[in-house]
Parts: structure tokens; sequence; C-alpha cells
């Protein structure tokens, strides 16, 4: 094919940009709108976000608060050990609305998956609810949750999680026979596990209709054990007397929203007690910041709750605690006393403080983190121990209606660093 001269098309405008011009000039109205809608549409591209999916972190839980939390060992994957996650189950989403999920968040990769579920035979699954308590047992290979409170319902039943070789939540209902003694169910108690038992402690029940309107509440100051391994009946342990204040019968008054975390303890002669430490929480007359401690060798409280003269963390409930190798209770956040005669849950103040408890000393010592980001003031957020660090998934960073979150935080329980592994979203 011959060459052909080209070069006089340079500089020339093409056919299309004329005819576009001319008709411009004939339709000069026609031509503005035009261009402010092509305007429009490029500031949309640049300006507005695109929702994004996280695939290499996964997805997280809804957005809540007051599910329950615990790390838990895995399916090993070829290593010859078993891998760590943290289970997430249950809470109250956008809206009020309960949810029922079981998601799992794996240390070692940092990501979120979801757990393939399977339910019990004969009982399915747990009732999407809230404010419900849960341990471990000492493998980490099987949850035991109790109570809480569903859209109609305080249930008192136990039910078991516990990962099977495939990575699947296998959930279990507990049935107790006839004459076993079952404790009353509850929401917003607090529970630890010693020595393979699981001890729980107050909580709120109140009447509730079919439209989940509650009345007649009533505040519980009882504490209850069942043995992990035979599940087989409820020993109650005591309960408050009003106005009991000796030393063998005295004990914390009845609440919701306390915390409980384990002490471990040798003294002089050498011998190891673990204690059920129970701190703050709240009833109808208002909040607490005292300190109680269950010895389960003398089976009675001490008061361990320190001096005026010392300082002391502000009055709180719905906090989140660790007490890493049972030296010490390491607390953050919580919804703090309003300081009113009437406490409305409008008039708290959200906290995001850190505070160390040591147990031999009793005594209370603010903690200013390490530099860097660190999560926002926060209450009901799910929370669990691990190696020497707290993790704190979610909860409401307001004290009236919305403010819930999806983000994932770590605490370094040495060093008071906090670091985030899932950033999230403010629903």
């Amino acid at each position: 094919m011959p060459w052909r001269e080209t070069s006089y098309l340079l500089g020339r405008e093409p056919n299309c940009i004329g005819r576009a011009r001319n008709w411009a000039t004939f339709h000069p109205v026609a031509a503005v709108l035009l261009s402010i809608l092509g305007l429009l549409l490029v500031v949309t591209v640049v300006v507005v976000p695109t929702e994004w999916v996280e695939i290499s972190g996964g997805t997280p839980p809804a957005c809540s608060k007051g599910g329950v939390a615990a790390v838990m060992s895995g399916p090993s994957r070829g290593t010859g050990e078993a891998e760590p996650f943290l289970s997430i189950f249950s809470g109250d989403a956008k809206h009020g609305e309960l949810i029922a999920a079981t998601k799992k968040y794996e240390l070692l990769p940092q990501a979120w998956r979801d757990f393939e579920v399977v339910p019990d035979v004969n009982f399915g699954t747990p009732e999407p609810r809230w404010k419900s308590v849960a341990v471990v047992d000492s493998s980490a290979t099987r949850l035991f949750m109790f109570g809480g409170l569903t859209g109609t319902a305080y249930p008192a039943d136990v039910w078991t999680m516990a990962p099977d070789e495939d990575g699947n939540a296998i959930w279990s209902f507990v049935e107790f026979e006839g004459s076993a003694a079952v404790a009353p169910g509850r929401k917003a108690a607090a529970a630890v596990n010693i020595g393979g038992t699981m001890l729980v402690f107050g909580g709120k029940w109140c009447e509730i209709s079919k439209k989940g309107k509650e009345k007649h509440c009533k505040e519980l100051g009882d504490l209850w054990t069942l043995d992990l391994e035979s599940l087989s009946t409820w020993e109650k342990l005591w309960e408050f007397a009003e106005g009991s204040s000796s030393p063998d019968t005295g004990g914390p008054s009845p609440r919701h929203g306390h915390s409980a975390t384990v002490a471990t303890i040798e003294d002089e002669q050498g011998r190891v007690t673990d204690y059920m430490v129970v701190f703050a929480g709240r009833a109808d007359a208002g909040y607490y910041n005292d300190v109680w401690a269950w010895n389960t060798r003398a089976r009675k409280w001490e008061d361990w709750t320190p001096g005026s003269a010392h300082p002391t963390p502000a009055k709180r409930d719905h906090h989140h605690v660790a007490s890493p190798q049972g030296k010490r209770m390491v607390l953050f956040g919580g919804r703090g006393d309003p300081d009113t005669e009437k406490h409305q849950h409008k008039n708290s103040n959200v906290l995001g403080d850190l505070w160390e408890f040591d147990y031999k000393k009793r005594k209370w010592e603010a903690i200013q983190p390490s530099a860097g980001r660190k999560p926002s003031a926060r209450f009901l957020a799910d929370f669990a121990e691990h190696e020497e660090t707290l993790l704190v998934f979610g909860g409401d960073e307001e004290s009236g209606k919305g403010g819930r979150l999806d983000d994932l935080w770590q605490l370094n329980l040495t060093t008071y660093a906090w670091t985030e592994l899932h950033q999230g979203l403010r629903c």
C-alpha cells in the first residue's frame, strides 16, 4: 500500500468538534445545561465516596453492643498447634434489633471470618439476645453462655458452643433434669470460670410482655455456680440480705452492669486462693465503684474497696476489664454516673479512661496509654482477654440512642499501647 501524506491533518479540528461547536451556537441554553450535568457527573465520581468492602480483613459483625465475646482455640492448620480466635455472638444492633450471628476474628492472620453454624439437633440455635454472660473452659475449646434478654423473655438457658475440626460452630443446648436447681434468668450479670465452675453474680430481671414492655424490675444480688464438666445442676452459694453488714454475711448489694475478674493470690504460708472480684455496676438508686472479692476457699465476700484517701475511678456500669495473670484488674471505659438526682441514661457520661487495680495492695492507679491512636470512649462493648492483651469490639459511644460501633481494638496490658485491628464504622 503506498504511503499517504497525512501531515496536513495536524492542527486541524476534527469534524465532530466542529459540528458540536455549531450546534452549541444555535442551542445555547441546552449547551449550558449539558455542561452543568457533565460537571456534576465529574464531581460525583471524584468526591462522593463509594461503599468499599474490606477483602483482606473480612466483614465484621454488625455494629452492636452487649454481645458475648471470648478468645477460643480453633482447629490446627497443619502447624500442630491450636490457633486462637475471638468469638463474637449476639448483641443489640442499630434501632434495637437483636442479632444472633456467630462470627470469629482470627488473631494470627487478623481477619474476620464467618462461622458455619451447626445447630443443636433438637433445639436449634440460641435466640437473638443481648447482655448474656459467657465463659470458656480451661482449654478454651468450649464456650458456655447463660441467660440474657431476648425480645420478650429472660431465658434461664445454658448453651455451649465449640468449633469442630472443620472450623464450624457447634451449638448445643444444655438440658437439666427436672429436679435440678436452675439459676433464674437475668440480664447484665457477670461471670467467671474458677476451677472448672462458672460463677455468676447479680444481674437484672423484669416482667416482660409479648411486646417487650418491661415492668416490676428487680436487681439481683445472688451468687450461683455451675460445674462445667457435669452440667447437672446449679448451686446457690450466697444471696444478699437487706440490712446485712457483718463480715460473715456481708457482700455486694444487688446490681447489674458490673464486671467480674479472677484474682489469684498467694498468702504468707504459700497457699494460693482464687477470688471472683466484682467491680461497680448500678441499681435504680445509682451507680457504684466498690470492689468486692468472693473468697473461693472461705466461701465468703471480702470488701476490697479502697479508702476515700486513695484515687478511685468514677462510678460506672457496662465497662470492660481484664486480669492479666490474676495479679491486677485493668479497667477501660464504661458509662459513668451522671451525678444527678435522677440517674437517667441520657444524663450519663460515656468514659474512655484506663485504670489499674492492684489486688494485693487494693489500690487504684490511673493509667495514661502510650502515645498513638486509641479507641473512642464507649460502654457495653464485647471484650475478652488474650495473652496480656484486652480485645474490645464495638460498643456504644452515646448514652442515648445510636452511636453503635463495629471497630476492633487491642490493648497491650504491659505497655498500655492501643492497636486498631479493624477500622470500623459508627452506625
